[in-house]
């Protein structure tokens, strides 16, 4: 996985050397409710529920791990 020159990844920073992203499919177990809710207001802001979960998973690696 591609690092930004600040060790802070983006989606910019994991284009591949054709520049295109390299993606992968995975499979996570979430509660129907609560997909079906962050599907609704992803479709609602114009967005897909793919591109939020990207944002969100950099979101969490670009956080300061908490060691308490």
């Amino acid at each position: 996985m591609a690092e930004a020159s600040a060790g802070v990844l983006t989606s910019a920073s994991l284009d591949d050397v054709a520049g295109k992203k390299a993606m992968v499919m995975r499979s996570v177990r979430v509660p129907l409710k609560l997909w079906e809710a962050a599907k609704d207001r992803a479709e609602r802001e114009e967005n897909d529920i793919s591109s939020v979960v990207r944002e969100l998973l950099e979101e969490y690696v670009n956080r300061p791990e908490d060691f308490s």
